[in-house]
């Protein structure tokens, strides 16, 4: 079966004819997919070694090194050779996050582990979760609901490949895949997640800190009051007529809202909720705890690791900062003195809105 490649040279795209067995890049994990495009019946999928796993920040273009070569197969094609030769992948576990959460920072430790491959924020998880909602021209939802699904089994199965049959593949989902919880559980009866968050008041702090994360934070409320008209327990609000503490406190309770299936549901023994602070104070011991929930055989050596390595000092998504436990601590000392007021009014007015969510 032969692909297309999108090779970049300067500004221009120039596409290519090249000879590539779908056959051949299916089973193999370098093989990563980057692009899906339901609507021309597409995946594209970039060719990476397990150092680029490691090393990059998140697995979406622009933020990983992921060559520049895209290679590109008709979806039904994919279908069809996984149904005659069935993609095989190994036991993963999810992160599930509230974002502001050191989830990155967990992820990084879950790199010192052995035996794990660990996704960051993988882009495909990402797209399939916000087409979930979206149906196709002239497909009724429920009809969308069910070709989407096949969608998203063959995408799974494609993240959970990995480079060695004895890894564990961790996913740290974004936060935009948090209406994917119930799929991904039920897939595999083996995988278990954890639910990252920080406490509201902290959330809120976290947001209002910059400008940045203000501007992110008002399109995440946008998107999540979007997909409330589909999701009855997201609490029914109009977050551009809301302050910005407001809507933080929304998108976390949004959060919230799209957990709980998860927590009340079949699955509810395989979810673990852990605190940020936990992650970033006690990290040993918060690998330990994981390494059990998660049935992984960390020893006192590997976890040793943990405590001695680096990581807990540098800032996750950019190692070369120093940042560690004390810093953040700090910082958040100092954003409590600039917007304790704005947090108190945002706080109270969670709980009149949704206390079930707040407690």
């Amino acid at each position: 079966m032969s692909g297309k490649i999108n090779s970049e040279r300067s500004a221009t795209t120039v596409e290519a004819r090249r000879r590539v067995r779908l056959t051949g890049a299916l089973p193999s994990c370098e093989f990563y997919p980057v692009h899906l495009d339901l609507q021309r019946r597409s995946l594209g999928f970039a060719r990476i070694p397990r150092a680029t796993y490691r090393k990059a920040g998140f697995l979406v273009p622009g933020a990983a090194d992921l060559g520049k070569r895209i290679y590109t197969f008709n979806l039904d094609d994919i279908a069809l050779s996984n149904g005659i030769a069935r993609i095989e992948g190994v036991r993963t576990n999810y992160i599930f996050i509230s974002a502001f959460c050191c989830s990155t920072l967990l992820a990084r430790y879950f790199d010192l582990m052995p035996r794990c491959l660990v996704l960051r924020e993988p882009g495909l998880l990402g797209q399939l979760a916000i087409a979930r909602n979206r149906p196709g021209l002239g497909v009724p939802p429920m009809a969308w609901e069910q070709e989407w699904r096949e969608w998203a089994a063959l995408g799974v199965s494609l993240l959970t490949r990995s480079f060695d049959s004895r890894d564990t593949v961790i996913v740290k989902a974004a936060d935009v895949c948090n209406n994917l919880c119930d799929v991904l559980l039920s897939r595999d009866p083996r995988s278990r997640a954890v639910l990252l968050s920080v406490p509201l008041r902290t959330f809120i702090l976290s947001v209002l800190k910059s400008d940045s994360r203000r501007l992110w934070m008002r399109a995440r409320a946008r998107f999540w009051h979007a997909e409330s008209r589909r999701d009855s327990a997201i609490p029914k609000v109009e977050p551009d007529r809301l302050d910005d503490a407001r809507r933080s406190a929304f998108l976390w309770m949004a959060t919230q809202a799209l957990w709980n299936p998860i927590r009340r549901g079949p699955s509810a023994s395989r979810v673990l909720e852990v605190s940020g602070d936990q992650v970033a104070n006690a990290p040993r011991e918060t690998m330990r705890q994981l390494g059990l929930f998660f049935e992984m055989d960390f020893s006192d050596a590997d976890l040793d690791k943990v405590a001695a390595d680096q990581t807990g000092s540098r800032h996750a998504k950019d190692p070369r900062t120093k940042y560690g436990a004390a810093d953040r601590r700090r910082d958040i000392e100092e954003w409590e003195g600039r917007f304790c007021m704005e947090a108190d009014r945002a706080v109270a007015w969670a709980h009149s809105v949704a206390p079930e969510l707040v407690a």
